[in-house]
C-alpha cells in the first residue's frame, strides 16, 4: 500500500511493505520525497523523519500516524476461502472508508468477487 501526504508542499509517498521479525509478520515502511528515498524502517514516525530531515535539512519531528490522519474502515460484509494469498477472506468481503484524496473527500470501496485477482 502506498500513501500520498504533503508536508510543508512536498509530497511524500510512504509505502507499508512485509517484514519479518522473530515475532512472525510485521508492517516496515519506506519513505520518498523529491528523488530521496529511506531506508525501511519498523516505524512509520522514524521512516517520514528520516526523509524529512534530509529535505528541510531540520530534526523537526512528525508523528508517523498523525502524518496518515485517521482512518475509520467499516466492514460492510465478510467472506471466507481457503485461499491464504487473500488472508481466508472470501467472495462478500466488503470493506470502505473516507479519505481526502487531490483535497477531496472521496469514499474508497474494497470488495471481493468470484473473479477476482490478487495485484500489488
Amino acid at each position: 500500500m502506498k500513501t500520498l501526504v504533503t508536508l510543508k508542499g512536498q509530497d511524500f509517498i510512504i509505502e507499508v511493505v512485509k517484514i519479518f521479525s522473530n515475532y512472525g509478520q510485521i508492517p516496515g515502511y519506506i519513505c520518498k520525497c523529491d528523488g530521496i528515498q529511506g531506508e525501511l524502517c519498523e516505524s512509520l514516525t522514524a521512516a517520514v523523519n528520516s526523509v524529512y530531515k534530509k529535505i528541510f535539512h531540520t530534526n523537526a519531528k512528525y508523528s508517523g500516524p498523525a502524518v496518515m490522519g485517521k482512518l475509520n474502515i467499516w466492514v460492510l460484509g465478510i467472506g471466507k476461502s481457503n485461499k491464504n494469498e487473500w488472508n481466508f477472506a472470501g467472495t462478500g468481503y466488503k470493506t470502505s472508508f473516507i479519505y481526502i484524496y487531490q483535497k477531496q473527500r472521496c469514499v474508497f470501496v474494497q470488495e471481493l468477487e468470484d473473479d477476482c485477482q490478487v495485484t500489488d
